[in-house]
Parts: C-alpha cells; sequence; structure tokens
C-alpha cells in the first residue's frame, strides 16, 4: 500500500513549485479583489474575502523560500488555494447572475451541496485509483496545474467577443456559467490535500516503525 500511496504523492503538475506559487498568487489577487468589491453584498465579501485572499499571498511569499523543502506544505497550499478560487469563481458567477435574475436561497444552497458533493466523490474516485495501484502503472501523469488560469481568462474573452452581437443578459450568463466551469475544474486542485493527508501519514508510520526497532533493540 505504501508503494501505492507514494506513486501517487509523486504525481507532479509538470512545473516547477515556484512557477505554481506564482500562478496561484497572481489569479488569487486579480480575480479576488473584484470579486470581493464589486457586486451584491460586496460589503460583506470584502471583509471575508480580502483577509483571507492576503493570507494566501502572505503564505506565498513564505513557500517560497526553500519551497522544494517544503513540499508538505506546498501540497496544503495547493488544495486549499485551489478551492478557496474555486469558491471566488462560484460567487463571481453568483454576483453576475444576480443582476439580470433572481437567485434563491435553496438554488445557492443546492449549488454548494452539489459542489461539496462532487469534491468528496473527486476524493472518493482518487482513493479508489491509489488502492487499485492506478498511479503505480502511470507513473509520469501530469496535471498542468498552470493552464488553471487561463480558463478565467478565456471565459472573458468569449464574452468580450460575442458581446456586440448578443444580448448583455446572454452574455452575462454565459460568462457565469463559464465561470461555474472554471470552478469545478478548480475544485479539482483539492486532492493536493490529500497528498498533504498521505504523506504526514507515511511521516507518522515511518517514525512508529523506527520507535519499535528502537525499542526491540533495546
Amino acid at each position: 500500500m505504501d508503494d501505492k500511496v507514494k506513486s501517487f504523492i509523486d504525481q507532479e503538475s509538470g512545473i516547477p513549485h515556484k512557477k505554481a506559487l506564482r500562478s496561484f498568487a497572481f489569479t488569487v489577487v486579480i480575480l479576488g479583489i473584484p470579486t470581493a468589491l464589486l457586486g451584491k453584498g460586496s460589503n460583506i465579501t470584502s471583509i471575508i474575502i480580502i483577509p483571507i485572499m492576503l493570507f494566501f499571498v502572505g503564505w506565498t511569499i513564505y513557500i517560497s523560500f526553500k519551497v522544494e523543502k517544503k513540499r508538505k506544505l506546498f501540497y496544503l497550499y495547493l488544495g486549499l488555494d485551489s478551492v478557496f478560487q474555486s469558491l471566488i469563481f462560484l460567487l463571481a458567477s453568483y454576483k453576475l447572475l444576480s443582476t439580470i435574475l433572481y437567485i434563491s436561497p435553496m438554488t445557492i444552497l443546492i449549488v454548494m451541496l452539489s459542489y461539496c458533493m462532487f469534491i468528496f466523490i473527486s476524493l472518493l474516485v482518487i482513493m479508489k485509483l491509489i488502492k487499485s495501484g492506478f498511479y503505480l502503472k502511470h507513473k509520469n501523469g501530469k496535471v498542468a496545474v498552470s493552464l488553471i488560469f487561463p480558463f478565467a481568462v478565456l471565459g472573458l474573452l468569449i464574452g468580450k467577443a460575442t458581446a456586440p452581437y448578443i444580448s448583455q443578459n446572454t452574455a452575462i450568463t454565459i460568462i457565469s456559467y463559464f465561470f461555474v466551469f472554471t470552478a469545478v475544474v478548480f475544485s479539482i486542485g483539492s486532492i493536493s490535500v490529500l497528498k498533504f493527508i498521505l504523506i504526514r501519514k507515511l511521516e507518522r508510520e515511518e517514525s512508529l516503525t523506527i520507535s519499535n526497532k528502537h525499542q526491540r533493540s533495546n
């Protein structure tokens, strides 16, 4: 089982860690500020999002120093930051749609439950793949983390390019749904939290094994 877990943990994004950190920090700032300060409920979202955003920026700076020696913390950062940015996209979609139609609390609840269920199912699938030895057979598999941000840019460009040919409401709807899709893409990054948890588990097991060997030798 250890080899199967380690093979999953060793799956890398295919880009340098520092580049991934810069990409994620840039996305947080670019998307977080307008989402927090503009649109419906900005007096509340600004109080919540801005401090979290500053926390992630500070965390980025801390990890960027000797990031290769902070692998465990790096995975935790990627996972939590992915979820945070995913939620920002969902919030941005809500704020856009709320300018043209009424979104009931029940709709919001259903969306959030579906979102949580998607992440939960994704993690279950990953765990099943680990147990089946999938990552032992696909050691060179790579996930292009740096390609996540262009999804947001592409959505904005599509909306801008089609704006002259469609109504404003239609353009807002298209961009909003694209933001939801991008939120789902970002949420997949939550598997990095699983890597963090598994690394800690392996470290505890190794520490316990070493401790038992010392006790036997004595």
